[in-house]
């Protein structure tokens, strides 16, 4: 994505296409925050914004900029400069709507997903928002009303299979789960979450083969040790159990 961009950046420049030139100057930025690179927030800061378009579609891309740079005023003040510029662009108010749940305003987030959804009601991002706004607020069945209705327009979505799975009984807890493994089967955090699953069925041994399938895909996941130490010490296998705590001691940010 970072090479595409960069050459879409360079087309545009030599092309001297002004159409193209800020939101492909954007785009570009937005792949090197994803991309990780640094000091995105100061080379931002020094381009001048004001030769950016002043067109919604661009004022939403540099707003969704900065909520990737943490950057909480300028991401709204770039949102509602779309939203001004065009009140009916419906990531404007979604983009709006990621920032104010980033900023804890959980209400007003809600207010802006159910807005971008009343303008454009398949759109699966705002449901996806509005869904962890209301998990935020702890009302779960609205939470997952909005998931599974992200779900419809979109069923390809590894990581809403995953958030509807934390938030469902064990019977659809598990359905999501193998659904977000059929579509990601080589990512850790589903097979730990599956272990889990397992394990308050009391399928323990189902449960140490998913943890171990964790552990095995990501050496250092500190969660899929430790979740097998517990296993193993509820059958008081301490042992195996204490070397899997001291495995898992390694590999933690935390102890």
């Amino acid at each position: 994505a970072l090479l595409f961009a960069q050459k879409a950046l360079a087309l545009a420049k030599y092309l001297n296409e002004e159409k193209f030139l800020s939101k492909t100057a954007l785009l570009f930025l937005l792949a090197e925050i994803q991309h990780g690179q640094k000091n995105i927030s100061a080379r931002l800061r020094k381009k001048d914004i004001e030769n950016i378009d002043r067109k919604s579609e661009a004022q939403a891309l540099l707003g969704l900029i900065y909520t990737h740079l943490y950057m909480h005023e300028d991401a709204k003040n770039a949102c509602r400069n779309a939203i001004d510029l065009d009140r009916y662009n419906p990531t404007a108010h979604q983009k709006l709507g990621d920032v104010l749940l980033q900023e804890g305003k959980t209400d007003q987030a809600i207010e802006a997903y159910q807005t971008a959804i009343e303008i454009q009601q398949n759109f699966p991002a705002a449901w996806i928002g509005l869904g962890k706004a209301y998990k935020a607020l702890g009302n779960q069945a609205k939470a997952l009303e909005s998931y599974q209705a992200a779900i419809e327009i979109n069923c390809f979505q590894p990581e809403l299979w995953f958030e509807i799975s934390e938030i469902s009984a064990n019977k659809t807890a598990l359905l999501a789960i193998q659904r977000a493994l059929e579509l990601k089967p080589e990512n850790a955090t589903y097979w730990n979450a599956l272990g889990n699953i397992q394990y308050h069925d009391k399928k323990y041994n189902d449960a140490i083969r998913s943890y171990y399938k964790a552990t095995s895909i990501s050496k250092n996941f500190g969660w899929a040790y430790a979740n097998m130490a517990l296993i193993y010490a509820q059958a008081d296998q301490c042992e195996k159990a204490v070397l899997l705590l001291s495995k898992s001691i390694q590999v933690f940010q935390n102890d």
